[in-house]
């Protein structure tokens, strides 16, 4: 892609240097004109320029976000495996703890 922009730039070069050339008009260009030709001319290479410098900046956006996006993966491949899964903790027997002693019935009823 950057080679393409770099091609783009380079004819977009060519133009700016000939943009005062109005030979390609023909004769039907009167003097007074001329002047409005080469100020449309500079007009258009200037938005040229701009529309180029923004296909560049989408283009570096877009690369980097490929980059980012390439690096994630690698990273998820190159992690490091975690260790031994550990056992969970035994489970509490409740031997120790004291438990209410049932006094009446109706108690527990109520």
């Amino acid at each position: 892609a950057s080679s393409q922009l770099n091609s783009i730039q380079a004819r977009v070069a060519q133009l700016e240097a000939s943009v005062e050339d109005l030979d390609d008009l023909g004769e039907a260009v009167i003097k007074t004109e001329s002047r409005d030709q080469v100020a449309h001319r500079r007009g258009v290479i200037t938005s040229l320029y701009e529309e180029l410098r923004s296909l560049a900046e989408k283009v570096q956006k877009e690369q980097v976000s490929q980059l980012q996006r390439e690096a994630e993966v690698a990273s998820f491949f190159t992690a490091p495996i975690a260790a031994k899964p550990t056992k969970p903790p035994p489970v509490p027997t409740f031997d120790d703890v004291p438990l209410p002693v049932e006094t009446k019935k109706s108690a527990l009823l109520a």
